[in-house]
């Protein structure tokens, strides 16, 4: 589940969530004091409460690639980012001193450190990530008709003449289905987030878009891998 104590982290948790490549992750990964501690002496840095205050790192994922792993720190600017990494001894804010530590506490580990700043983080892609990842909350009858429901998005888009929207096509699929509207936008959203549905995720998706020929495409191997974790073995006699 994604927790996050700010929409800055949040964006970037939902982006790590979606990734292929980030296989595990950290939430307010906690420093040892004495590692904290011991990188003030170092640099005549003031710790929080003088060590009984423990200080976290925002993130630290790790990826598929050479089993790798790097720290994130989700609150900084570009100005911040360069005083801090500089070798030149300054005078630094409370804030920037708490970064400062949180980077070089991250190279006792061996993790390398990657601020991240804001406008790193696009707006329509994290709302887009925001509703696929309630695909999740799909009930266990939702997910068994995963299949079904897969089967008939692919012949109604060749029966609409015009484009509809995504809000009356889902209407559609609801009364062949038999099913409620909330059900068939969950599986959307859940097949979507499995990346079986892939569209410009750059571009905000909402209920009242127009679904245009060329708007998604399709992802058999998710679908089969996403058939065999969301729904019952039977449910391969869907594969199209």
């Amino acid at each position: 589940m994604v927790y996050a104590a700010s929409p800055p982290e949040k964006k970037r948790l939902y982006d790590h969530e979606f990734s292929d490549e980030v296989t595990s992750y950290y939430d307010q990964f906690p420093i040892p004091p004495d590692i904290s501690l011991a990188v003030c002496q170092e640099w005549g840095l003031r710790h929080h409460l003088n060590g009984n205050f423990v200080i976290t790192i925002d993130i630290v994922p790790f990826s598929s690639k050479n089993n790798t792993g790097w720290s994130e720190s989700i609150k900084c600017d570009k100005e911040v980012i360069e005083k801090i990494s500089s070798d030149q001894l300054k005078v630094f804010s409370r804030f920037e001193e708490r970064l400062l530590i949180e980077k070089l506490s991250s190279e006792r580990y061996g993790l390398p450190w990657k601020p991240v700043t804001s406008n790193q983080i696009s707006e329509n892609r994290f709302r887009n990530l925001e509703w696929m990842y309630a695909g999740n909350n799909a009930t266990d009858n939702e997910r068994k008709v995963i299949g079904k429901y897969f089967e008939l998005f692919l012949k109604e888009r060749e029966i609409f003449h015009e484009s509809p929207k995504l809000l009356a096509f889902h209407k559609a699929l609801s009364e062949k289905m038999q099913l409620p509207l909330d059900s068939m936008k969950r599986i959307f959203s859940l097949l979507c987030w499995r990346k079986v549905i892939v569209f410009n995720y750059e571009k905000i998706l909402t209920p009242r878009c127009l679904i245009e020929g060329n708007m998604f495409d399709f992802n058999m191997e998710a679908f089969d891998r996403c058939v065999q974790t969301e729904s019952c073995k039977s449910m391969k006699q869907y594969r199209l």
